[in-house]
């Protein structure tokens, strides 16, 4: 049984790749340097992959050392290469993702494709981890990303909205308090209306002044809520003749449903791997950050006992480029020890 559900992978030896590792590096260089010989309109009309490089040099120094491994098969280089230079920004952050997670798998165990051409029903790796407690069956691995170039753009700019907005008019009070801005959260994909922000904000001062002089005994967290989005912050009354701010601590963007969704479509689509250890690997956001609890609510949202857990990802600025968290499904059929992902 465990022989034929892992029939469609395999290792391939080096002695059959008829690629030698320098083609595949000057095929990336090429394609690289064409990109950058074109002129374009603004620095926003640039492809997300030349904008990458040019933010990260040093990670793609990395993709670059990862596509020249002679134990990658021709074929998923190609695959890697050509998506790496789509026209569609979502595709190249795909295959970049890919790349980076391959490279961060290896550094804990042995990793195969699949035999097969890869498909929607084909998932991406089969990880054996070097380091476990309990013994289990290879890891079947689907890795995506969740990151919408043109969402997070609009979350980042509503989020400077509103932070500038916010500070600017705390900077101008006069009252005795200092402010911790705790967290924001936006709800909207929309622009969020400047008048809808100058009214929330005109509640603020008369609510500190009233603070101020009678301090809340028990209480001094409050939550401020907008059709758009919601500000909670610590108040600390104190004797000074301006006000006083710190943050935001924490910015978040809600859209847990959309996450809940993308998974369950992911289960339904890969049931060719429900009998055996299979794990989802999800790259969330360059720049939005969820919270444990958050992730934990998801995997409890309908999903699956074939399910064995959620490997998170985001993005940092050091080697290996991309950061884990893994979340366990509590009633996995085929659970697996968090130690494997361990280095």
């Amino acid at each position: 049984m465990i022989a034929h559900s892992f029939a469609p992978w395999g290792h391939v030896p080096h002695g059959a790749l008829p690629l030698h590792r320098e083609i595949m590096q000057s095929e990336f260089q090429r394609r690289l340097s064409e990109l950058k010989e074109r002129e374009y309109p603004s620095v926003c009309d640039q492809p997300w992959i030349l904008l990458r490089e040019f933010q990260f040099p040093e990670e793609f120094q990395l993709i670059e050392k990862t596509l020249s491994k002679p134990e990658i098969p021709e074929r998923i280089k190609k695959q890697w290469i050509g998506g790496l230079f789509s026209q569609e920004d979502s595709n190249a952050m795909s295959m970049w993702f890919e790349i980076l997670m391959y490279d961060w798998l290896q550094r804990r165990g042995m990793v195969e494709f699949p035999r097969v051409f890869p498909s929607t029903n084909t998932a991406d790796f089969q990880f054996t981890p070097r380091k476990t407690i309990m013994p289990s069956q290879p890891i079947v691995i689907e890795a995506f990303i969740l990151v919408n170039p043109a969402e997070e753009m609009a979350f980042l700019y509503n989020q400077c909205r509103i932070i500038d907005k916010l500070r600017n008019f705390l900077t101008g009070l006069h009252v005795p308090v200092v402010v911790h801005i705790n967290q924001l959260s936006i709800f909207t994909r929309r622009t969020v209306p400047s008048r809808t922000l100058d009214s929330f904000l005109m509640h603020f001062e008369e609510f500190f002044w009233e603070f101020s002089e009678n301090p809340y005994p028990s209480r001094n967290i409050f939550v401020f809520s907008s059709e758009y989005f919601t500000i909670k912050l610590q108040l600390e009354p104190r004797r000074i003749t301006k006000t006083t701010w710190f943050g935001p601590m924490r910015t978040k963007w809600t859209s847990l449903d959309r996450i809940s969704r993308k998974i369950r479509k992911k289960i339904r689509q890969h049931k060719n791997h429900l009998s055996q250890p299979f794990v989802l690997a999800c790259f969330l956001s360059f720049q939005i950050e969820y919270s444990s609890e958050e992730m934990i609510s998801v995997i409890q949202q309908g999903v699956s006992n074939s399910l064995s857990g959620i490997l998170t990802f985001t993005s940092i600025n050091t080697e290996p480029y991309i950061h884990a968290t893994y979340f366990a499904n509590p009633s996995a059929k085929f659970p697996i020890d968090p130690a494997c992902w361990e280095i």
